[in-house]
């Protein structure tokens, strides 16, 4: 399930088999020194920068495909205001109380309109 240049874990394949797929500087800095202290804070570290940046990209592609469901295939890609409305509520609503904060209605209208100017 690995691709070029955007690895993705696949369950089935296994861990070590993910992570030998990766070049070993795309997850973490590894060495063998005399200093095992400074060696393993190397490796917690360099994977803690991995993870952030992980996620960071993540977090942009869901915003970015939530804001195109929104926008497109909600809203039709108009701004009709009634029906718009009712839809950014209902669905503000049902993934407020799946996830909690964070998909009020005014961030789902910011996801739409960031989605609708760069298209």
């Amino acid at each position: 399930m690995a691709s070029e240049g955007n690895a993705m874990f696949d369950a089935g394949q296994g861990a070590d088999s993910f992570i030998q797929s990766l070049p070993a500087s795309a997850v973490v800095e590894y060495r063998q020194t005399d200093d095992t202290v400074g060696d393993a804070r190397l490796i917690i570290e360099s994977s803690q920068r991995w993870a952030h940046r992980s996620v960071n990209a993540a977090l942009v592609y869901r915003n970015w495909y939530l804001g195109k469901r929104i926008a497109e295939e909600e809203l039709k890609g108009e701004s009709r205001a009634e029906y718009g409305l009712e839809t950014i509520k209902k669905l503000s609503s049902g993934l407020t109380q799946l996830y909690g904060k964070g998909f009020g209605r005014q961030e789902l209208y910011k996801l739409a309109s960031s989605w609708l100017s760069r298209r």
